[in-house]
């Protein structure tokens, strides 16, 4: 009977083991996408701020203002893609590796793993989050729209009579689809979404 008893420990010990190992592999690609998210932002940013450039010296043509919308768009769409793949992530520590192993030490789900049984902070969320949703509409909206205005302005002569292609069409289809994704997980600004 004993020995039954240690082999059941060996292979609770064992178990505990994998799941710690599961746990810092998942936690290690949150951080990975959390860093690729920073990245591509600064990308964005940069792409922002030579655009920006061109438009105020007056290097520039319509195309910029397209590339501006479509960059803002494909950064939005992954940005968020790598932000649900990390709840997707999270909610699997959260339910595989923390769950068994609290019912394995005999202790509560929530006091185990921390990090991802009990991840927010009632004040602070309400705070970070509108935050989120403030900067995202500043950056993907507000800011090119400023920047399209200001061309607007100084081109729109050239806009109208000669400069009419296929690369306005899909700046403006880039546009309409960030304004929808930003209400779409962006809106209302000053609520906590679910997620």
């Amino acid at each position: 009977m004993n020995e039954q008893k240690e082999k059941l420990k060996d292979r609770e010990i064992k178990y505990l083991d994998f799941l710690l190992a599961d746990f810092n592999a998942l936690k290690s690609e949150i951080a990975r996408r959390s860093n690729l998210q920073r990245v591509v932002l600064a990308l964005y940013g940069g792409a922002f701020a030579s655009i920006f450039y061109k438009i105020r010296n007056e290097e520039s043509s319509s195309i910029s203002i397209d590339i501006l919308w479509i960059v803002a768009f494909l950064t939005l769409l992954f940005y968020f893609r790598e932000h649900l793949e990390i709840k997707r992530l999270s909610t699997l520590i959260k339910d595989r590796i923390a769950l068994p192993a609290s019912e394995l030490l005999n202790v509560e789900q929530h006091s185990i793993l921390t990090s991802e049984t009990n991840p927010s902070v009632e004040g602070i969320d309400k705070i970070t989050r509108p935050y989120n949703n403030i900067f995202l509409w500043i950056g993907f909206f507000f800011l090119p729209i400023l920047i399209s205005i200001k061309f607007i302005n100084m081109h729109w002569i050239y806009l109208l009579i000669i400069d009419t292609n296929v690369y306005q069409l899909i700046g403006m289809v880039s546009a309409c689809a960030t304004i929808f994704m930003l209400k779409k997980h962006a809106w209302p600004l000053f609520q906590i979404s679910p997620d």
